[in-house]
């Protein structure tokens, strides 16, 4: 799917499934609803444009999708990525999957599900939800500016790890269950790494 016009509306609560490639960097007005959209296709990509106000709300990896956005890409308005069981999303050198918005759940990975590559994971206020699969980037950072945030216990292998909540009392919570990090961690307070 090319979308080179000025104007997409992706709906409210409909599912746009996609076995092909996705390119929306062109669009300059992408109104995307609570929709959600399906990348099932398998060595397809995914470029968008970095802002915001171009983001996904939902995105559900359900083949082999490398992220590839000629700017960062977001996801906003408390949507979520989900990595469903044998699906895997690739993050570009240089490139991001930026999620936002979604304290509780921003990122799902079910069992099987990979997210890797040399790119990042930046979260602004979202956590993940659920790490029973992969994620091996280059950069996962989580930042909230609550007080507190909750990690999914899981295995992290990506080489750097960012945690970090700006408040007065900061805090970090792990659901039950082993929390792996087989790379660097830095916590940090108000954008000081401690």
């Amino acid at each position: 799917v090319t979308m080179d016009n000025s104007v997409t509306n992706m709906g409210d609560a409909t599912t746009w499934t996609v076995s092909g490639n996705w390119d929306s960097y062109s669009v300059t007005t992408f109104s995307r609803g609570t929709s959600t959209l399906t990348m099932n296709g398998t060595t397809k990509t995914i470029n968008s444009s970095g802002s915001s106000a171009n983001a996904f709300y939902n995105l559900t990896i359900d083949g082999t999708i490398t992220l590839n956005p000629t700017d960062t890409f977001g996801v906003t308005n408390g949507g979520v990525v989900t990595v469903n069981s044998s699906a895997t999303l690739t993050i570009a050198a240089s490139k991001g999957l930026a999620i936002y918005n979604k304290v509780t759940s921003g990122l799902v990975i079910n069992s099987g599900g990979t997210v890797t590559g040399s790119g990042q994971i930046y979260m602004q206020n979202a956590t993940v939800g659920q790490q029973s699969g992969t994620i091996n980037v280059a950069t996962l950072e989580v930042r909230g500016t609550g007080t507190s945030l909750t990690f999914a216990s899981g295995t992290y292998s990506s080489a750097s790890v960012l945690l970090g909540v700006e408040g007065n009392t900061p805090t970090f919570t792990f659901s039950s269950g082993t929390t792996t990090f087989t790379g660097n961690v830095n916590f940090y307070n108000s954008n000081s790494a401690t």
